[in-house]
């Protein structure tokens, strides 16, 4: 018995200090697997390439009590590459609030155009995360754009693995 409690917290006091040692930032509660940008617009019921104009923090529901919050991004869609079938007029994305919770983060900048993926809700509401891929539309290259308009659509069938195209998370670095 004796022998049983001492490896016990000897096994506690190593994972103590594994704890307190692990770097900070390490820990991440929402992680997303690299993916092809034709991935994620075959994936995606909504594409669209659009300005963020403003962002405000809404409740989930038409329910003002209900604790749940969204984050909504208003838009001024410029091109839907996927999607028309599905929502007519896209004015509106929705994320949580939370990055925890996935929630992805885009810089609101009327000047500057974002490359989006998206799913829609059974409201209709189209709900973005960060693991979609969303990008500056200067950070899209011409092969991409052009894939937009033609590849992508037609290739659905086909997976995309490996390259240099992925990376960590759909969402842009520096926004």
């Amino acid at each position: 018995m004796l022998w049983s409690l001492s490896v016990a917290r000897r096994r506690a006091l190593v994972l103590g200090l594994l704890a307190l040692l692990w770097p900070p930032g390490r820990g991440e509660a929402c992680s997303c697997l690299p993916t092809h940008p034709q991935q994620h617009f075959c994936r995606s019921a909504v594409v669209i390439r659009a300005k963020v104009t403003s962002e405000k923090i809404v409740t989930a529901n038409e329910d003002p009590s209900n604790p749940n919050k969204l984050l909504r991004y208003e838009l001024k869609r410029m091109k839907m590459f996927k999607g028309v079938e599905k929502v007519k007029e896209v004015r509106y994305v929705y994320t949580s609030v939370n990055t925890s919770l996935c929630g992805a983060r885009i810089a609101v900048n009327s000047k500057r155009q974002y490359f989006i993926t998206g799913n829609v809700l059974n409201d209709g509401k189209i709900f973005i995360n960060m693991c979609n891929y969303i990008q500056p539309w200067e950070n899209v290259s011409m092969a991409q754009r052009q894939s937009l308009n033609h590849h992508y659509l037609f290739n659905c069938d086909c997976e995309v693995r490996g390259g240099p195209f992925l990376r960590r998370s759909g969402v842009g670095e520096g926004l």
